[in-house]
């Protein structure tokens, strides 16, 4: 329906049937701008249409032959075949709801559309306040500017008026003295909506200490506010108690803040190291990384974020969420991360990330390459893109055939001691603009391919690897057996010249092992 809309798409992170998936959510919030002209009534606006429903989730990585996304959850009412659960998917509280509602009063409540019907509730929880008194509803009606409040015969005493419902400006009114994240994010947890929305501590009176413009020079991202979507309650906690800004406004609204220890497990799940903090300290750090004072003073090692092509335009690359094993640890885990590039140059010199599970919540991390070794930056990438002879033939066909080509976000992901880059292709027909994941690139070890996902694209540059480390190994074979008994000579008599063939046949058969087990 014309008056559900999507804000954004977040990343997040699920056990999903027993697997640990990243997965992409949307909340379908309530839009009374999109109501039609003659239901711009104030008791459509105010008693009927009063709040928004459900969600749509995605798996990363997954889409349909058409190359539209699978979904875990979708449709009204929400459905899903996975061992997930939402009963209560109503959202009074969300990121676009900025007028204010009455709930529960004699005009039924508008709560999802069913086929040619419409399906209506009256609200049962505890959010807003109760018009149980007519001294309340004069209030109101002074407050609003609206005598509505005292006309209208559908407002009862247990109806309940809920106001400053835009979550960002609802966290702010409560703690004016906190600074907050950009982007809040949705939760499915205890069978409902919940939001979880990062805050900050910040002064400009750190000593020694560089600051970012518009926060000071001291920042911490020590309090994480959850909002239920359904009751509007907040949340305030702090999961960082060697703050002392944080405890010290604890001491002084000891009501308002709870330690982070009693979060839920459910929720605590879910929170995740946030963009906007990475993407400060990734700034900094891309200057401070230099220890060497003259090296320093002389700014002769700065670090900057790659450029990257995002449709047809070059843009600089944002911070991004994958789960990925990181080299060195067992398990795959949900990080943040950021690659450098060095000022004034496109090649890779590092990359910065930030762990969001269990109890290394919080660490920050960084991969140095060696300077002997060039490692291609995103930008290169992008370029060796645009020449490959058989990648960009096509999608210049594409391009002029009444639909247009969208470049997604290039994904640079460390594999052992190499680089994996992977960059989707939608396509997107002129007359609907409706884009279906085409083909992925890949580009793995000096090889790029392109197929039509990205399962069959892993498995095309692996079996090329494979094929490579094969031919390799032919060469050494028919290398051994001349070296080993040349024809009208004596067998080899150094026996270190023999171990290096060896050594280097072995080396060869591991790495074969190794790339077959994971392409398998």
């Amino acid at each position: 329906r014309q008056y559900y809309t999507f804000n954004d798409v977040d990343i997040d992170r699920y056990h999903v049937d027993g697997k640990y998936r990243q997965v992409m959510l949307s909340i379908r919030e309530m839009n009374h701008n999109r109501l039609p002209d003659r239901a711009q009534t104030w008791v459509n606006r105010t008693l009927q249409y009063t709040h928004g429903y459900g969600l749509t989730m995605s798996p990363v990585g997954e889409l349909t032959e058409e190359g539209r996304p699978e979904y875990f959850f979708k449709d009204i009412p929400p459905t899903t075949d996975t061992d997930l659960s939402l009963k209560n998917p109503a959202i009074y509280y969300g990121e676009m709801t900025n007028n204010y509602v009455i709930s529960n009063s004699d005009a039924a409540e508008f709560h999802y559309p069913r086929g040619e019907e419409n399906v209506y509730i009256n609200y049962d929880g505890e959010g807003g306040v109760e018009l149980n008194s007519y001294f309340k509803r004069i209030l109101f009606a002074l407050r609003m500017n609206e005598f509505k409040f005292l006309l209208s015969d559908d407002i009862n005493p247990e109806s309940r008026v809920m106001f400053e419902r835009q979550i960002q400006n609802r966290v702010r009114k409560v703690a004016p003295f906190l600074d907050f994240d950009d982007d809040p994010y949705p939760v499915i947890a205890e069978d409902r909506i919940f939001w979880i929305q990062d805050a900050y501590t910040t002064t400009d009176r750190y000593p020694y200490s560089e600051p970012i413009p518009g926060m000071g020079n001291y920042i911490r991202n020590s309090i994480k506010v959850v909002i239920d979507a359904y009751e509007g309650d907040m949340d305030f906690y702090i999961v960082d108690e060697e703050d002392p800004l944080a405890m010290t406004y604890k001491n002084i609204f000891p009501d308002l803040f709870t330690s982070g220890k009693e979060m839920s497990a459910e929720l605590k799940a879910h929170i995740r190291y946030p963009v906007d903090l990475f993407k400060y300290q990734a700034e900094i750090y891309s200057t401070y990384h230099m220890t060497d004072p003259t090296v320093f003073y002389n700014k002769e090692d700065m670090w900057t974020f790659p450029n990257e092509k995002y449709a047809d335009e070059n843009v600089i690359m944002e911070p991004y969420y994958v789960i990925n094993q990181l080299p060195g640890e067992e398990e795959a885990e949900f990080i943040l991360m950021l690659p450098f590039t060095p000022a004034r140059r496109n090649n890779m010199i590092s990359w910065m990330a930030a762990r969001n599970d269990g109890d290394r919540f919080g660490e920050l991390f960084l991969y140095d390459f060696p300077k002997d070794e060039n490692f291609l930056g995103p930008s290169q990438i992008e370029s060796d893109i645009d020449q490959h002879g058989e990648i960009s033939q096509i999608l210049s066909l594409w391009d002029q055939r009444g639909s247009n080509v969208i470049r997604g976000n290039l994904l640079v992901l460390p594999v052992e001691n190499s680089i994996l880059y992977i960059e989707p292709v939608f396509l997107q027909a002129d007359t609907q603009p409706l884009p279906s994941l085409r083909r992925v690139i890949v580009h793995y070890n000096d090889r790029m391919v392109m197929r039509p996902n990205l399962r069959e694209a892993l498995r095309a540059v692996l079996q090329e690897e494979e094929a490579i480390v094969r031919e390799d190994i032919e060469d050494v074979e028919e290398e051994l057996m001349e070296e080993e008994l040349p024809v009208g000579e004596e067998p080899l008599s150094e026996p270190e010249e023999f171990g290096e063939y060896i050594q280097q046949l072995e080396e060869i058969l591991d790495r074969l092992e190794e790339l077959s087990s994971r392409s398998n």
